[in-house]
């Protein structure tokens, strides 16, 4: 480790990649927020630091040589230090891709339909918590969405004894983010959905 730690193009790697590490990291692939930049410099320098100088320098002379652990002892130096670079360079590679790979498995650009209709379900039941009559709020579990499109919800909490009234939530996409456009009163999904396309009163049983 002290030849690897004299292996200046080794430090120049690992200042390069802990820089990218720290930014990958800031943007906080594991979950929602960020990660501080004292905290994201921290945990990448102690990372790239460990892969640079404790692996790459155990597997250098292993990769310089052909002859197991007493051709490592014996290596020629200079092509030790090549594989030193060769080997922390390509691990600390490796270790930003994978932060990487996690934080666009993580990321929220493209939202599922499963995961949008989830936030619509925590909207609606935070929407009728503050806002909907009490009769309503323990009706909140038969509540029903009408997914109207790509970026419109229509959720409906049915009144009591009622299939054609409800207590309705209507939520949008605006700027990515799922916001109450309206609330209130109203025709259920059903009686609404009837009133728009009258020719499928033909299709009820």
């Amino acid at each position: 480790m002290k030849r690897t730690f004299s292996n200046r193009p080794v430090a120049a790697i690992v200042a390069v990649f802990t820089l990218i590490s720290a930014w990958l990291l800031h943007g906080n692939p594991f979950g929602d927020g960020t990660i501080g930049w004292p905290l994201a410099l921290a945990v990448a320098l102690i990372g790239n630091l460990f892969l640079a100088y404790v692996l790459a320098s155990w597997a250098a002379p292993y990769l310089a040589s052909t002859g197991g652990s007493t051709g490592a002892a014996e290596a020629d130096p200079h092509d030790v230090a090549v594989a030193e670079r060769w080997t922390a360079g390509t691990l600390l590679l490796f270790g930003s891709l994978a932060l990487l790979a996690i934080g666009l498995a993580a990321s929220d650009v493209v939202i599922t339909p499963t995961k949008r209709l989830e936030q619509n379900a925590e909207l609606v039941k935070r929407t009728v918590e503050l806002q909907a009559p009490t009769i309503y709020k323990r009706q909140l579990a038969g509540a029903d969405t009408w997914k109207m499109s790509d970026r419109t919800y229509r959720t409906c909490v049915p009144t009591p004894e009622s299939i054609e009234t409800g207590w309705c939530v209507l939520a949008q996409v605006q700027n990515d983010k799922l916001v109450v456009v309206k609330y209130g009163f109203g025709k259920s999904n059903a009686a609404q959905a009837l009133e728009w396309h009258p020719e499928l009163k033909n299709q009820r049983r």
